[in-house]
């Protein structure tokens, strides 16, 4: 998800507890949602931020396993995520065709890149 132009459209209108939300995950570099620093939202605008971000694909988002069992959401950008030789085969896809592998792999299942109707 580093096409500039992609980018830009999908940070359009970004809600501003979205924007705190990504600004934050950028900066720390994983953010883990159950020990996010104090970021001056509540928890509702910190799910409904995680959300948006999701749903544009600004951040990879993972459920981890807390030392106490319970589940917490882990955010981090793309960048950390992706291995350097899936970014370099990436580089050399034009952003349609990525979306249409991506599509292609769905088989058809609802996803970000084309949710349910």
């Amino acid at each position: 998800m580093s096409d500039p132009a992609w980018r830009q459209r999908a940070l359009l209108h970004l809600p501003a507890d979205a924007t705190l939300l990504l600004h934050a995950v950028e900066e720390a570099g994983e953010l883990r949602l159950d020990r996010a620093p104090d970021l001056a939202l509540d928890r509702r605008a910190i799910t409904r931020a995680r959300g948006i971000l999701d749903r544009r694909l600004l951040v990879h988002s993972a459920t981890v396993h807390t030392e106490s069992g319970h589940h917490a959401t882990l955010l981090g950008p793309w960048s950390r995520w992706v291995s350097a030789d899936v970014a370099r085969a990436a580089k050399r896809l034009a952003l349609a065709e990525a979306q249409d592998t991506l599509q292609a792999a769905c088989a058809g299942r609802a996803n970000a890149l084309q949710p349910p109707g």
